[in-house]
């Protein structure tokens, strides 16, 4: 926790290709100019709820090449300016019922290509109104449950 507290004019970290495997609960704390945070290439497998605490200002979270194979409920919730999540190629088959609790209304572009996702579920996506850019590409889906884009009226893209 409070890995990098006192960095308080920090507004891109770069953490991407290292061996990082578990985000604690408040690890970004203090870094409340941060708008651009890559994480890509690393082990991660367990972001602990609150690890993204403090990232008010985050405009993009990258997540891709990592082994995260769960998005847990309101684990986005302190991103209250997120407008790019990218979480490619990682292992992830299971959302719980509020994967993007909180960020709903802000997020513009979501990558989750290349991951383990067999069946969207309608709750997936609810709410996310001002999405544009989907990626769903190189997973392994076989069903779509009924209104499952039903709330992505700003969609232009979807791969």
């Amino acid at each position: 926790p409070y890995s990098f507290f006192g960095l308080r004019f920090l507004v891109d970290l770069n953490l991407g290709n290292n061996q990082l495997k578990k985000l604690a609960n408040l690890t970004f704390m203090g870094l409340t100019r941060l708008r651009y945070l890559d994480l890509h290439s690393n082990n991660l497998m367990i972001i602990e709820l609150g690890s993204f605490e403090g990232l008010s200002s985050l405009r993009t979270l990258i997540l891709n090449n990592n082994k995260l194979n769960l998005i847990s409920n309101y684990i986005f919730l302190p991103l209250k300016n997120i407008f790019t999540l990218l979480i490619d190629d990682n292992k992830i088959s299971y959302t719980e019922k509020k994967p993007f609790s909180g960020i709903e209304r802000l997020i513009n572009t979501l990558y989750l290509n290349f991951n383990k996702f067999i069946k969207i579920k309608s709750y997936f996506f609810q709410n996310i109104t001002r999405l544009v850019v989907l990626g769903l590409r190189g997973n392994q889906i076989s069903s779509i449950e009924s209104d499952s884009f039903a709330s992505l009226t700003n969609l232009r893209s979807l791969d």
